[in-house]
């Protein structure tokens, strides 16, 4: 019976210890459980902002893909405003050129109108000085 009554204290203190054993480990696993679910809960929000960061990340993609077709827009405009202002330039030149032969034309001209009208007034003085000598003769004669 004393065999008995010891075996059931050996068996019932096998049975505290399991079980305080048990508890100690539930309480390790719960706690282990916490942190974990802590763990998933930071990774969760992580997560969140992840996606948020994503997600302007890929509208700041589109928001440089707009721009971007907008600089060849612009860039394309600009090149067809480079050109007209070269055909611009191109005209101001050829007129530029064309008014200045005009201009030389009109000076040489000019010039020899100037030579002319100096002919014409000295044939004009000679003229008039031999009609004077013609009178001065005329009169003499006349005498």
């Amino acid at each position: 019976l004393v065999d008995a009554t010891e075996q059931l204290q050996e068996q019932k203190k096998k049975e505290e210890d399991l079980v305080a054993q048990h508890v100690t480990e539930t309480l390790c696993s719960n706690e282990e459980i916490s942190k974990l679910e802590a763990q998933i809960q930071r990774l969760k929000e992580d997560d969140m902002v992840t996606k948020e960061k994503l997600k302007a990340h890929e509208e700041l993609e589109v928001k440089v893909s707009e721009l971007d077709t907008e600089v060849n827009g612009l860039r394309s405009e600009l090149e067809k405003k480079d050109a007209e202002l070269d055909a611009a330039r191109r005209e101001c030149t050829e007129k530029d050129h064309e008014l200045t032969r005009k201009l030389d034309a009109a000076q040489r001209e000019r010039a020899q109108t100037s030579e002319n009208e100096r002919k014409w007034e000295q044939k004009y003085h000679e003229q008039l000085e031999f009609h004077a000598s013609d009178l001065t003769k005329l009169t003499e004669l006349q005498k």
